[in-house]
């Protein structure tokens, strides 16, 4: 049986913890364009939608704050500004992607910010966010590895303790790496009781999106047009998968 959040998270008004929520990833190098397909998406099973304004090719375009100030997506927005380290394209400085950061909190329903974010940048975004009321995915991207169970284990309690929602997204280079992972967040959720998302990247790993929620993982993240992360699976298959499976 599949292991529900005691504590679940509000964003924008739909519960993550208890249930698999479909997110539909927009990355976008217009801004028009990013608008356009948040607002146009065919949701189907889609819970929430997140803006990967760090693909835009400027994401600093004063168009966008007004885009956002009139965007209307039908689902609660999550707001991502990825840095290069962790799978981004953001180029600039990590006190002006935190400044973007803040800036256009206002316009979404959470935000995510890499746990390896340096401490007193990372806690203004984590500050900003309680001003607003809002929930808060940090996250952890291993870009060429996994770890062992106990690395594992380490980063999602690490994760927990700094926000509200968990997300760990690690390279998979076997299949031993991907049941490691699975295994882990049915652990650490029966355990802790907060999200989690889990996520192994890249092709061995690509099972692990629409598997990892009957361990426990809550966000399933699966690309609105172009794919925005390694191994992602289309919307429409996700839908499809969710629909036989959970």
């Amino acid at each position: 049986m599949r292991v529900s959040a005691k504590d679940l998270v509000d964003v924008g008004g739909v519960d993550v913890g208890d249930s698999p929520r479909v997110v539909a990833s927009v990355g976008e190098r217009d801004v028009g364009k990013l608008v356009d397909v948040g607002e146009n998406l065919d949701l189907g099973r889609v819970d929430l939608l997140e803006l990967r304004v760090d693909l835009l090719d400027d994401p600093f375009d004063p168009e966008l704050r007004r885009g956002l100030s009139n965007f209307v997506p039908g689902v609660p927005v999550i707001l991502t500004v990825r840095r290069e380290s962790e799978g981004g394209d953001f180029r600039g400085s990590e006190n002006k992607r935190v400044d973007l950061l803040c800036k256009l909190i206002d316009f979404v329903d959470a935000v995510d910010i890499e746990y390896r974010t340096q401490g007193d940048l990372r806690d203004r975004v984590l500050q900003r966010a309680q001003e607003e009321g809002l929930p808060v995915i940090v996250s952890l991207h291993k870009m060429d590895r996994a770890g062992k169970k106990d690395e594992l284990r380490n980063d999602l309690e690490s994760l927990l303790e700094t926000g509200d929602i968990a997300k760990l997204a690690v390279k998979a280079n076997s299949l031993k790496d991907c049941l490691n992972l699975l295994d882990v967040t049915q652990e650490v959720k029966k355990e802790l009781k907060k999200p989690i998302c889990s996520i192994a990247m890249g092709d061995i790993g690509r099972f692990t999106r629409v598997v990892a929620p009957l361990f426990g993982s809550d966000l399933i993240y699966a690309p609105a047009r172009n794919e925005t992360a390694p191994g992602q699976i289309p919307l429409e298959k996700i839908n499809y998968i969710l629909k036989n499976l959970l």
